[in-house]
């Protein structure tokens, strides 16, 4: 089931109980390891979109929306290791909301990073119809290497023209 605004009590609950490859990969672009400890009050206070997914009423995966600036947005999502409990609510709920969720948040642009070994990733992402841009060398503070991905809308001034 997915939740729309989940409580902070809620991201907290999945921070805490993060599957390993999700604290890896998060905490590879955080300054200090310790700063994970204020994701929960970051998503809370700059996400413009969340949703919890949850299973038998408990939160196993936070995904949503930050802007980075107007008109491009930073998508995110990790999970507890239930995650695959979530996992067909929250693709079904994505492939079917991705794009409007965008025109309505005024986006031309939605895009995440993920390291590149994670096939996992991938594999979703594109499945959601994101575009693989590049990859960005050694970009975690550990030097391991990310993919980042986007999602565009097509310029309607150019469509007119």
């Amino acid at each position: 089931m997915i939740k729309e605004d989940p409580s902070l009590r809620a991201i907290t609950h999945v921070v805490d109980n993060m599957r390993e490859l999700d604290r890896i990969e998060i905490t590879a672009t955080l300054a200090e390891d310790y700063f994970l400890r204020h994701l929960p009050a970051y998503i809370e206070t700059n996400a413009v979109r969340c949703w919890a997914a949850t299973w038998h009423h408990e939160p196993v995966a936070i995904f949503g929306v930050t802007l980075l600036w107007p008109g491009v947005g930073q998508l995110f999502c990790f999970g507890t290791d239930n995650w695959g409990r979530g996992l067909y609510s929250m693709t079904k709920f994505l492939k079917k909301n991705i794009y409007s969720e965008m025109q309505g948040l005024g986006l031309h642009r939605a895009e995440c990073k993920a390291q590149t070994h994670r096939g996992d990733v991938y594999s979703w992402l594109t499945g959601l119809g994101a575009e693989v841009e590049g990859t960005l060398f050694q970009y975690g503070k550990d030097r391991s290497d990310f993919q980042i991905y986007a999602w565009t809308l097509p310029d309607e001034n150019q469509a007119k023209n």
